[in-house]
C-alpha cells in the first residue's frame, strides 16, 4: 500500500471510528491528518464536521474553509472567477461591494444558509443570489430585500467584487452558536396556501410525512428510513400527509399501510423531475400542524418556515445537528430524534409515537 492509499485508509479509519462512538480515537486521527504538511484530501472538512457536531465552532471554521482546496471544489466553474473570494462578513471587509452568493451543494444546505443574505444584505453594497435552475421563486422573497437580487444559474451576472459559495456563508460570518441567524426566513406563497387550505381537512391534526432522502446522497442509507418504518406512527389516528417525491413514493401504493394516507399529486410532479420547484410544496407545509421528517431537504423547508418538525437523526449525524440533545441551534422549531444503533429508527418512532398519542399532541409537537 502506497503512502497516498495509508493515508486514504486512515481518514475512512478515523469516520468509523467516530461512527462507533470513538470520538477521542477519532478526534486523534483527525489530528494527525490535518497537520501534515501535504493535505489529506477531505481530511479537513471530516474534522470540521466532528467539531461541529461537538460545538466547537471556532476550531472547526478554518478546517471547513480548507473543503474548497479538494477537487471536486477546485474543479467547478466558481473556482475560476476572477474576483476575489470573500473570506470574511466583516462588516468593514464588505461594505459598499457587489457580492455574489450561488448554491453549491444541496437544495437543504441552501435553505439553510440563507438565512445569512439579509445580513450580508445589511453589511454589503449589493449581493446578488444565484440558486439552482427551476428554484428562482422559491428563494423569491430574498429578492424582497432592497439590494438583494435573485438570479439562476445560467443567467447573465452583473458585475461583482467577491463571491462566496451558500454553504461557506456561516463559516465566512464566523458564526458562533449563540449568534445563529434566525432560522425563519422563508415565506409561503399565500395562492398557493389558500390552494391548500381547501383542500386539507380542518379538525385534526394534519402531521406530514418524509421518510427517504436523495438516494445518490453519500450518507443516505444512515439518513433515510421506509414509510413501513413509521407505521406506528400512522395508528394514533391523526391525518397524516405525503411529503414524500421521487424515490420512495411507490412505499405508499403497500397494501398494508395502517391508514389512508392523503396524497397530492402536486407535490410529487412538482419537486421531483425537471422542474425542481418547491413553492407549492413549502405552502403545503405551511397550512400543516406538524411536520415529520428524516434528514432531507423538507426538514430544512419546514425549519425555515417556522413550521414544528419532528426529524430522526442518524447516530452520527450532519453537523447542524449536534451530536447529543433533541434541539439544534440551527432551528427553533425542530425537535430531534436520534437513532442509538445505525438504521435503526424503531427507537426514535416509538418515542414519537408516544407524544403523539396524548390528549394533547399539538403541545408536544410544540415543546
Amino acid at each position: 500500500m502506497n503512502s497516498d492509499a495509508r493515508l486514504v485508509a486512515a481518514l475512512h479509519r478515523a469516520v468509523g471510528l467516530e461512527n462507533d462512538g470513538d470520538f477521542f480515537g477519532a478526534e486523534q486521527l483527525y489530528r494527525q491528518l490535518t497537520s501534515r504538511p501535504r493535505r489529506v484530501a477531505h481530511a479537513d472538512y471530516q474534522y470540521a464536521q466532528f467539531l461541529l457536531r461537538r460545538g466547537d465552532y471556532a476550531e472547526a471554521w478554518p478546517h471547513y474553509m480548507k473543503r474548497l482546496d479538494d477537487l471536486e471544489y477546485a474543479s467547478r466553474a466558481t473556482y475560476q472567477l476572477k474576483q476575489p473570494y470573500m473570506t470574511s462578513a466583516a462588516p468593514e471587509a464588505v461594505s459598499g461591494k457587489t457580492i455574489l452568493v450561488y448554491c453549491d451543494q444541496g437544495i437543504g444546505d441552501a435553505i439553510m444558509c440563507a438565512r445569512y443574505v439579509p445580513e450580508l444584505a445589511v453589511r454589503a453594497g449589493r449581493v446578488v443570489v444565484v440558486v439552482f435552475e427551476g428554484f428562482r421563486d422559491f428563494f423569491s422573497c430574498l429578492g424582497d430585500i432592497e439590494n438583494v437580487r435573485v438570479l439562476e444559474f445560467g443567467d447573465s451576472l452583473p458585475s461583482f467584487d467577491m463571491h462566496a459559495d451558500m454553504l461557506s456563508l456561516p463559516a465566512v460570518f464566523d458564526t458562533r452558536i449563540q449568534d445563529i441567524p434566525p432560522s425563519a426566513w422563508l415565506k409561503a406563497d399565500p395562492d398557493w396556501c389558500a390552494y391548500w387550505r381547501k383542500l386539507l381537512p380542518k379538525n385534526d391534526l394534519r402531521i406530514g410525512l418524509t421518510w427517504q432522502g436523495n438516494p445518490s446522497q453519500t450518507r443516505d442509507p444512515e439518513r433515510s428510513a421506509k414509510l413501513a418504518d413509521f407505521w406506528p406512527l400512522l395508528e394514533t389516528g391523526h391525518t397524516f400527509v405525503n411529503l414524500q417525491a421521487g424515490h420512495g413514493v411507490d412505499q405508499l401504493d403497500d397494501p398494508n399501510v395502517p391508514c389512508e394516507i392523503v396524497r397530492f399529486p402536486e407535490i410529487t410532479a412538482s419537486i421531483n423531475g425537471s422542474t425542481k420547484r418547491m413553492v407549492d410544496c413549502a405552502a403545503l407545509i405551511a397550512c400543516l400542524d406538524l411536520v415529520i421528517t428524516v434528514d432531507t431537504a423538507i426538514a430544512h423547508v419546514a425549519g425555515a418556515l417556522g413550521k414544528p418538525v419532528w426529524m430522526l437523526t442518524a447516530k452520527v449525524p450532519y453537523w447542524v445537528y449536534m451530536q447529543e440533545g433533541d434541539r439544534t441551534p440551527w432551528y427553533s422549531t425542530m425537535r430531534l430524534f436520534r437513532t442509538q444503533q445505525r438504521y435503526d429508527w424503531r427507537g426514535p418512532v416509538s418515542e414519537m409515537k408516544a407524544l403523539l398519542s396524548r390528549e394533547d399532541p399539538l403541545r408536544a409537537a410544540l415543546t
